[in-house]
C-alpha cells in the first residue's frame, strides 16, 4: 500500500495523495552546471548541513537558473565564475545553469528510511510522520481542492488558493532512486525555539502577540483548507527576520480533516462555525456553513503524534480527537513558552507530571490573588494573557475556546478585558 494513500475508514483522518509528478533531480547531487534537464531551475548542495530530518538530512543549496548563451563567437566564452562554454560557435545557443543569489533548503529523505518507517512503525502501525504526506499536504494548501469526496470538495471549494505568508511554501519536489527532495525557502532567522533559548524569561507580550497572531492566521488557513497539522511546536516555527514574520513548517504528520453533513447522522461531530467561511451569503460566508450544517468529524487516534510538551491531553491518551482543537492546544503551549521562556509541562499527564498538574490547578497559574505570579509564571503576566491561556488549556476539548473565540480575544488585539470577564 502506498504510504500516502487515503484511508476510507469513516471517522479517520484522511492522508494525502501525491499530486504532481516529481521531476528527476540532476544538479541537486552533481556539480555539472552545463547539464540541461527541462527544469528552469536546479539546485546545487553547498555542503552545509542545517539539521537532521526523521528520514535524512536538511541541507543548504544554491539555486541555479537555466539560461541560454547569446554569444555566437568562436573560442572560449566565460559566462560567469563557474560556467564556461568552449570550442567553437554556439549555434543554437547552448543551455546552461547559472548560479543565482538565492539559497534554499533541501530536505533529503532516504527512500529506504521512509519505507522502513511505514512498514515497521510502533505497535505495527505506520509511523505518523511521512515525507510523502508533507509534500502532498503542501501541494493541497497551495494548489486548492484536490479532494475526491463530495463533502470534502464542498468545504475546500470555499477556501483560498494562494500561498499564505505564515505557512512554509513547497518550491518544488524532486526525486531520484535514493532520495525524495523537498525544496523549501531558506529563513536565516532560525526557529522560534532558537530565539527562546536566547530569551530565558520569554518574550515581551507585544512581540509574543505578533507571532501568536501570525500562528493563528496560519491555523485558520489550514482549517479553511481542511488540514490538521498535528505537530505545532516552537521548533516547527521559523522566523523570517526581513518581514518580522513567523512561518509554520514540518507537515509530515498532517492529516486531511473528515467532514460530514446532517444526513450522515454522526453523533460525535464537532462544529466550529467560526472557521467555516465561504463566499455565498453576501458577507464573505457560506450560508450553510455559517449555520453549522457542515461539521468536522473526530479523527480516530492510532498513536501519539507530535511533541509531548505541545501535545493535547486527548492525543496523549490516544482518544478520538478533533484536528483543529488539538492544533489550538499546541498553539496555546507555544504562547505559554513565549511568555515564560519554558514549556508548560513535559507531558500532559496529571498523575506523573507536576507541570501539567499545576496547569489544571484552578489557582496556581490562573488566580494571581492566591499565588504570586513571580512564583508561578516567573514574572508578571497580563490578566488578558492569563484569561486567554486559562480558557485554551481546558482539559475537556468541549470547554476550550474555538478558533474564532481565540482570534477575537482582547489579548490578541492588545485590548483590555471587559469588566464582567475579570476574575472569572
Amino acid at each position: 500500500m502506498n504510504p500516502a494513500s487515503k484511508t476510507t475508514q469513516q471517522g479517520c483522518g484522511y492522508s494525502f495523495e501525491p499530486v504532481t509528478v516529481l521531476m528527476p533531480v540532476v544538479s541537486a547531487t552533481k556539480d555539472d552546471t552545463t547539464a540541461a534537464p527541462p527544469s528552469p531551475y536546479a539546485y546545487r548542495l553547498t555542503g552545509t548541513q542545517l539539521n537532521y530530518s526523521l528520514c535524512g538530512e536538511i541541507v543548504l543549496a544554491d539555486v541555479l537558473e537555466l539560461c541560454h548563451s547569446e554569444n555566437q563567437e568562436h573560442g572560449n566564452t566565460t559566462i560567469n565564475e563557474e560556467t564556461t562554454i568552449s570550442k567553437g560557435t554556439v549555434d543554437p545557443p547552448l543551455p546552461f545553469y547559472r548560479k543565482t543569489h538565492t539559497q534554499v533548503v533541501i530536505k533529503m529523505d532516504r527512500r529506504k528510511r521512509i519505507v522502513n518507517l511505514h512498514d515497521h512503525g510502533p505497535r505495527g502501525i505506520p509511523h505518523p510522520e511521512n515525507p510523502w504526506k508533507e509534500i502532498s499536504a503542501l501541494q493541497l494548501l497551495l494548489h486548492g481542492n484536490l479532494a475526491e469526496d463530495t463533502e470534502q470538495q464542498h468545504v475546500l471549494d470555499t477556501a483560498p488558493t494562494h500561498h499564505h505568508p505564515n505557512v512554509i511554501d513547497l518550491l518544488t519536489a524532486l526525486a531520484d532512486d535514493e532520495c525524495l527532495y523537498e525544496v523549501l525557502p531558506y529563513y536565516s532567522g532560525g526557529s522560534l525555539q532558537d530565539l527562546l533559548r536566547r530569551h530565558s524569561d520569554g518574550l515581551d507580550e507585544d512581540r509574543a502577540r505578533r507571532y501568536f497572531r501570525q500562528l493563528l492566521s496560519a491555523i485558520d488557513y489550514l482549517a479553511h483548507r481542511g488540514v490538521c497539522h498535528r505537530d505545532i511546536s516552537t521548533s516547527n516555527i521559523l522566523l523570517n527576520h526581513e518581514q518580522d514574520e513567523c512561518v509554520l513548517m514540518d507537515f509530515g504528520m498532517a492529516l486531511r480533516v473528515p467532514y460530514s453533513f446532517p444526513d450522515d447522522h454522526q453523533t460525535e461531530d464537532v462544529t466550529d462555525v467560526s472557521i467555516m467561511m465561504g463566499n455565498d451569503d453576501g458577507n464573505g460566508g457560506d450560508k450553510n456553513m455559517v449555520m453549522g450544517t457542515v461539521r468536522r468529524r473526530k479523527i480516530h487516534s492510532q498513536s501519539h503524534c507530535g511533541k509531548l510538551r505541545f501535545m493535547a491531553p486527548e492525543m496523549y491518551q490516544m482518544q478520538d480527537f478533533d484536528g483543529l482543537t488539538i492544533d489550538l492546544w499546541s498553539a496555546a503551549a507555544v504562547l505559554f513558552w513565549m511568555l515564560t521562556g519554558r514549556a508548560p509541562y513535559d507531558k500532559p499527564d496529571p498523575a506523573s507530571d507536576a507541570g501539567y498538574h499545576d496547569l489544571l490547578n484552578e489557582h496556581y497559574y490562573w488566580d494571581p490573588r492566591g499565588v504570586n505570579q513571580v512564583f508561578s509564571w516567573g514574572h508578571a503576566v497580563s490578566e488578558e494573557a492569563v484569561d486567554l491561556l486559562k480558557n485554551m488549556f481546558r482539559p475537556d476539548p468541549k470547554d476550550r475556546l474555538t478558533l474564532g473565540q481565540v482570534m477575537a480575544h482582547p489579548w490578541v488585539h492588545g485590548e483590555k478585558l471587559p469588566c464582567h470577564e475579570k476574575n472569572k
